[in-house]
Protein backbone atom coordinates (compact mmCIF):
# COMPACT_ATOMS: atom_id res chain seq x y z
CA UNK A 1 0.00 0.00 0.00
CA UNK A 2 1.49 3.31 -1.05
CA UNK A 3 -0.07 5.45 1.68
CA UNK A 4 -0.23 4.12 5.22
CA UNK A 5 -2.69 5.95 7.99
CA UNK A 6 -1.51 5.80 11.92
CA UNK A 7 -5.22 5.50 12.31
CA UNK A 8 -6.31 3.20 15.04
CA UNK A 9 -8.13 0.25 14.00
CA UNK A 10 -11.17 -1.18 15.16
CA UNK A 11 -14.81 -3.14 14.27
CA UNK A 12 -16.65 -0.46 13.47
CA UNK A 13 -15.80 3.07 11.15
CA UNK A 14 -17.47 4.93 14.01
CA UNK A 15 -14.78 4.73 16.42
CA UNK A 16 -12.56 4.92 13.47
CA UNK A 17 -14.26 8.79 13.24
CA UNK A 18 -13.84 9.63 16.87
CA UNK A 19 -10.40 8.50 17.40
CA UNK A 20 -9.33 10.10 14.51
CA UNK A 21 -11.35 13.78 15.26
CA UNK A 22 -10.44 13.11 19.37
CA UNK A 23 -6.76 13.50 17.76
CA UNK A 24 -7.50 16.07 14.90
CA UNK A 25 -9.06 17.87 17.78
CA UNK A 26 -6.16 18.22 19.88
CA UNK A 27 -3.97 18.91 17.17
CA UNK A 28 -5.98 22.41 16.36
CA UNK A 29 -6.24 23.44 20.08
CA UNK A 30 -2.26 23.22 20.29
CA UNK A 31 -1.50 24.46 17.08
CA UNK A 32 -4.17 27.53 18.35
CA UNK A 33 -2.91 28.17 21.29
CA UNK A 34 0.86 28.71 20.03
CA UNK A 35 -0.54 30.94 17.34
CA UNK A 36 -2.03 32.64 19.65
CA UNK A 37 1.67 32.84 21.71
CA UNK A 38 3.05 34.22 18.46
CA UNK A 39 0.34 36.80 18.02
CA UNK A 40 0.23 38.16 21.19
CA UNK A 41 4.12 38.77 21.40
CA UNK A 42 4.25 39.96 17.81
CA UNK A 43 1.41 42.49 19.29
CA UNK A 44 2.77 43.14 22.76
CA UNK A 45 6.28 44.14 21.06
CA UNK A 46 4.90 46.74 18.63
CA UNK A 47 2.68 48.60 21.24
CA UNK A 48 4.95 48.45 23.77
CA UNK A 49 8.55 48.68 22.07
CA UNK A 50 7.46 50.34 18.45
CA UNK A 51 4.40 52.51 19.64
CA UNK A 52 4.45 53.63 23.37
CA UNK A 53 8.18 53.32 24.11
CA UNK A 54 9.82 54.41 21.23
CA UNK A 55 12.71 52.45 21.65
CA UNK A 56 12.78 51.00 18.22
CA UNK A 57 11.26 50.17 14.90
CA UNK A 58 11.25 47.29 12.61
CA UNK A 59 14.00 48.15 10.83
CA UNK A 60 15.21 51.14 12.54
CA UNK A 61 19.39 49.90 12.80
CA UNK A 62 19.25 49.16 9.04
CA UNK A 63 17.09 52.31 7.80
CA UNK A 64 18.27 54.91 11.05
CA UNK A 65 15.12 56.78 11.35
CA UNK A 66 16.98 60.55 11.69
CA UNK A 67 14.58 61.84 8.39
CA UNK A 68 11.20 62.28 8.40
CA UNK A 69 10.97 59.63 4.90
CA UNK A 70 13.19 57.33 6.63
CA UNK A 71 10.81 57.53 9.80
CA UNK A 72 7.92 56.85 7.67
CA UNK A 73 9.57 53.75 5.91
CA UNK A 74 9.86 52.32 9.43
CA UNK A 75 6.46 53.01 10.36
CA UNK A 76 5.62 51.15 7.38
CA UNK A 77 7.96 48.19 8.10
CA UNK A 78 5.91 48.56 11.83
CA UNK A 79 2.71 48.37 10.16
CA UNK A 80 3.62 44.82 8.22
CA UNK A 81 4.74 43.77 11.25
CA UNK A 82 1.68 44.69 12.95
CA UNK A 83 -0.36 43.11 9.92
CA UNK A 84 1.45 39.61 10.30
CA UNK A 85 0.62 39.18 14.13
CA UNK A 86 -2.74 40.33 13.71
CA UNK A 87 -2.93 37.83 11.10
CA UNK A 88 -1.37 34.94 12.95
CA UNK A 89 -3.16 35.75 15.71
CA UNK A 90 -6.31 35.74 13.98
CA UNK A 91 -5.41 32.36 12.53
CA UNK A 92 -4.80 30.80 16.12
CA UNK A 93 -8.31 32.33 17.76
CA UNK A 94 -9.87 30.68 14.55
CA UNK A 95 -8.77 27.12 14.90
CA UNK A 96 -9.53 27.88 18.12
CA UNK A 97 -13.19 28.25 17.53
CA UNK A 98 -13.18 25.65 15.28
CA UNK A 99 -11.61 22.81 17.90
CA UNK A 100 -13.92 24.26 20.38
CA UNK A 101 -17.19 23.57 18.50
CA UNK A 102 -16.52 20.00 18.70
CA UNK A 103 -19.03 17.91 20.70
CA UNK A 104 -16.67 15.08 22.12
CA UNK A 105 -14.82 17.96 24.28
CA UNK A 106 -11.13 16.80 23.65
CA UNK A 107 -9.66 20.15 22.44
CA UNK A 108 -7.33 22.04 25.23
CA UNK A 109 -9.89 24.51 25.94
CA UNK A 110 -11.10 22.02 28.57
CA UNK A 111 -7.46 22.11 30.20
CA UNK A 112 -6.47 25.82 30.76
CA UNK A 113 -3.64 24.64 32.24
CA UNK A 114 -2.11 23.07 28.87
CA UNK A 115 -3.72 26.02 26.66
CA UNK A 116 -2.45 28.68 28.88
CA UNK A 117 1.03 26.97 28.91
CA UNK A 118 0.99 26.71 25.12
CA UNK A 119 0.59 30.17 25.03
CA UNK A 120 3.24 31.14 26.86
CA UNK A 121 5.12 28.53 24.16
CA UNK A 122 4.24 30.49 21.92
CA UNK A 123 4.91 34.13 23.18
CA UNK A 124 8.48 32.72 24.78
CA UNK A 125 9.43 30.98 21.31
CA UNK A 126 8.44 34.00 19.00
CA UNK A 127 10.32 36.30 21.11
CA UNK A 128 13.46 33.65 21.13
CA UNK A 129 13.19 33.27 17.60
CA UNK A 130 12.92 36.76 16.72
CA UNK A 131 15.24 37.99 19.31
CA UNK A 132 18.12 36.24 18.08
CA UNK A 133 17.48 36.34 14.63
CA UNK A 134 16.29 40.19 14.06
CA UNK A 135 18.88 41.91 17.40
CA UNK A 136 21.70 39.38 17.00
CA UNK A 137 22.20 38.05 13.38
CA UNK A 138 20.29 40.57 11.16
CA UNK A 139 20.38 43.58 13.09
CA UNK A 140 17.48 44.81 11.82
CA UNK A 141 16.83 46.58 15.53
CA UNK A 142 17.79 46.24 19.11
CA UNK A 143 15.56 46.36 21.91
CA UNK A 144 16.51 49.85 22.37
CA UNK A 145 18.78 51.90 19.95
CA UNK A 146 21.67 53.08 22.17
CA UNK A 147 25.16 52.36 21.09
CA UNK A 148 25.98 49.72 23.65
CA UNK A 149 22.39 47.82 22.84
CA UNK A 150 23.55 44.33 23.94
CA UNK A 151 22.69 44.20 27.79
CA UNK A 152 19.26 45.28 26.63
CA UNK A 153 18.79 42.45 24.02
CA UNK A 154 20.13 39.76 26.33
CA UNK A 155 17.83 41.01 28.70
CA UNK A 156 15.24 40.49 26.31
CA UNK A 157 15.44 36.95 25.62
CA UNK A 158 16.07 35.73 29.03
CA UNK A 159 12.68 37.82 30.44
CA UNK A 160 10.49 37.72 26.97
CA UNK A 161 11.66 34.40 25.62
CA UNK A 162 13.17 31.94 28.21
CA UNK A 163 10.79 33.22 31.23
CA UNK A 164 7.84 32.49 29.20
CA UNK A 165 8.92 29.47 28.10
CA UNK A 166 9.95 27.77 31.47
CA UNK A 167 6.53 29.17 32.47
CA UNK A 168 4.72 27.38 29.80
CA UNK A 169 6.22 24.34 30.33
CA UNK A 170 5.34 24.47 34.24
CA UNK A 171 1.76 25.14 33.16
CA UNK A 172 1.95 22.29 30.64
CA UNK A 173 3.15 19.72 33.46
CA UNK A 174 0.85 21.32 35.59
CA UNK A 175 -1.69 20.55 33.48
CA UNK A 176 -0.50 16.47 33.40
CA UNK A 177 -0.55 16.37 37.22
CA UNK A 178 -4.23 17.37 37.14
CA UNK A 179 -4.58 14.63 34.16
CA UNK A 180 -3.24 11.91 35.61
CA UNK A 181 -4.06 12.92 39.27
CA UNK A 182 -7.81 13.30 39.17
Amino acid sequence: MLLRYDYPMSSNSKENNYKYGVRENKRKSVVSAILIGIGLAGLVDIIIFHQILQWHHTTSHKLIPNTMESLQMNIVWDGVFLAFSLIIMTIGVSLLWYASGSRNHTSLISNKWSFIGLIFIGFGGFNIIEGIINHHILEMHHVIDISQPLVFDLAFLVVGGLAFLITGGIFLRKSQKIKYNP
